[in-house]
C-alpha cells in the first residue's frame, strides 16, 4: 500500500526544495494517487502565481502578523495563503473600512420593522464588499449573503470566513464568477478574507447576532 503524500511534501515538491532521491519518491507516490496529483497541480499553480507577484511589500510586522494568523492552527490541507507565504517574499494586504451598517442607522418614523436583514458595506482601494445578515429558522444561526467586487479586472480567487471567538481555521466559501457567496453560520464574531488578484482583502470582525 502506497504511503499517503503529505501536504509538506507536495509544497516542497512544487517549490523545488526536495533532493533528487526524495523528489523521485514523492513523484512516484503522486503518480499513484489522483487526489495527490490534483492537489499538486493546485499547489504548483499557486506557487507560479505568487512568484510573479509585483505588488508593493507591506511592513515586516504585517507579514509576521499574517503568517502568525495563518499558522496558528494549520488546516488539513495547505491554504493559498500558506503557499503564498513560502513562495513569495510578500503579499499585499488591504483592510477594508466599514462605510455602511444598517444596524446603526436610525429607523425612519412609520417604517420600523420593514426588514429584519442587516446590510453592511465595506470598501478599500481594490475592492468593495457587500454583506447581508438575516435570520433563518434557527435562533442560533444566521444566513450570510455577500459579494466581493474588485474595482479593476482582478479575479476573486478565494473567499474564506474565520470565527474570531473560537480561533478556528479559515473555512473556504463557494463563490460564483461574480464573487457572490452564501453561507450559514452560528451567531458569533467573524472576519472575512478574499484573494483578489495577487492581494488579500479583509474586513474588520463583525458581530453576527
Amino acid at each position: 500500500m502506497n504511503q499517503p503524500v503529505s501536504n509538506e511534501d507536495l509544497i516542497a515538491l512544487a517549490l523545488g526544495e526536495l533532493d533528487p532521491a526524495r523528489r523521485s519518491n514523492v513523484q512516484a507516490r503522486v503518480a499513484a494517487s489522483p487526489e495527490a496529483a490534483r492537489m499538486l497541480a493546485s499547489v504548483t499553480l499557486a506557487v507560479q502565481t505568487m512568484r510573479t507577484d509585483d505588488s508593493i511589500a507591506p511592513p515586516a510586522e504585517v507579514v509576521q502578523r499574517v503568517l502568525g494568523l495563518m499558522r496558528a492552527e494549520a488546516p488539513a490541507s495547505p491554504s493559498l495563503m500558506d503557499i503564498a507565504a513560502r513562495a513569495a517574499d510578500h503579499v499585499q494586504e488591504y483592510l477594508c473600512r466599514l462605510v455602511r451598517d444598517t444596524l446603526t442607522e436610525p429607523a425612519l418614523a412609520g417604517f420600523r420593522g420593514t426588514t429584519e436583514a442587516r446590510h453592511l458595506s465595506f470598501e478599500c482601494d481594490i475592492a468593495e464588499i457587500d454583506i447581508q445578515v438575516s435570520a433563518n429558522d434557527s435562533d442560533t444561526r444566521r444566513t450570510i449573503r455577500g459579494q466581493v467586487a474588485p474595482l479593476n479586472d482582478d479575479i476573486v480567487a478565494r473567499i474564506a470566513w474565520r470565527s474570531t471567538l473560537t480561533g478556528s481555521p479559515e473555512q473556504e466559501v463557494p463563490a460564483d464568477a461574480s464573487g457572490v457567496f452564501v453561507l450559514e453560520c452560528p451567531v458569533g464574531v467573524y472576519e472575512l478574507s478574499a484573494r483578489v488578484g495577487d492581494s488579500v482583502v479583509r474586513i474588520p470582525p463583525i458581530n453576527v447576532a
